[in-house]
This record gives C-alpha cells, structure tokens and sequence, in this order.
C-alpha cells in the first residue's frame, strides 16, 4: 500500500512539473510596458468595407484591431469587466487585414497601406465605464502581421506617451490567435 501511494504521488508530481513547464517561459500573448509583462487573452478585428482613398490616391481601408488582456471579457460587440486593451488602427488595400510590416506614421490624412496609422494602450480600462486608469498613445513604432488558417500572429514595438505628456515609455508585444471580426458601423 505504502508504495502505490509513493508511486501515485511521484506521477502526481511529475504530471505538475511537466505542466509547470509552459508557465516559466511566459504567456504566449503579452505586450510590455516599461518592462512590465502583462498577458493578451483575446482579440477583435474591427474592418471597414467602405474604402478611402490615400494620399497618393490609392484606395485604402483602415481597420482596427484590438487585442486584450485577461479581466475584460468580450462577447460579440460588448464586454465587461476591468483589463488592458492595446488598439492599433492599420491601412490595408483590401477589406482583409494586409500581411507584412506595417511603420507608424501617426497621422490618417498621411497614410498609405500597410501604414500603422495610429495607436493606444488603455491600462486598467473598466468596460462598464469607458474609462481606463491611464491611456497611452503611440509614438513610434511598427506592427508585423502574420496568418497561418485562422490563426494571427501580431508583433509590435514602439513607443507611447501618456496623453498630454512628454516623457517617452517603451511598449512592445506578441499576439498569436484568432480575431474576433466585427464589421465597423
């Protein structure tokens, strides 16, 4: 008897070492702020099917997409709960998010596709409200987009600025999943 319980309990052990494996090398979705760590749960895709036209006179479409942390919890249009959220609006040629490295040019009148128009980070962003602790707005920076099925892998760098102000912080992350699309109104 007293050696099936040491057996039971040394695979009891080894079954939660070999699943603690994953935990150490971190979430597989985060972004960083100032070297803080925070993990992204989900992700939505906001596309718009009515195009504009760039400055150059190509037609463009601008599409958000919008990847969440863990506390806000997203079902279809709404969501509730308190969480971080890190929007970023991208051009695209087509009502289809463009693979490939989109650069930050922080200005709609000025974009291109592929361009990475425009950003924010909201921490603390209760959903009830509207209202988040601290909003960060992009700099700088570049988002890379990747498709592989229905999976998205989205990779960000760059930096924000607290909403009127003008001290620089350092944002960075990875995304890799689906996007919930919901078409723009």
């Amino acid at each position: 008897m007293k050696r099936r319980f040491t057996n039971a309990l040394l695979l009891a052990v080894a079954v939660v070492m070999a699943s603690c494996g994953d935990d150490d090398e971190g979430p597989s979705s985060y972004y960083t702020l100032d070297g803080s760590k925070k993990t992204l749960a989900s992700g939505i895709f906001f596309y718009d099917d009515s195009p504009g036209e760039s400055k150059s006179g190509k037609t463009i479409y601008y599409h958000q997409v919008t990847l969440v942390s863990a506390g806000i919890n997203v079902n279809g249009t709404s969501s509730s709960g308190t969480g971080d959220l890190v929007t970023l609006m991208l051009a695209s040629e087509t009502t289809q998010l463009e693979i490939g490295s989109h650069s930050f040019v922080g200005d709609d009148t000025e974009a291109e596709p592929q361009d990475f128009v425009y950003g924010d980070i909201a921490v603390g962003f209760n959903a009830s409200t509207g209202n988040a602790t601290s909003e960060y707005d992009f700099e700088s920076g570049t988002v890379t987009v990747a498709k592989s099925g229905d999976i998205y892998t989205i990779d960000f760098e760059g930096e924000v600025v607290v909403e009127n102000q003008t001290q620089k912080h350092t944002v960075s992350g990875h995304y890799s999943g689906t996007l919930t699309s919901i078409l723009n109104d």
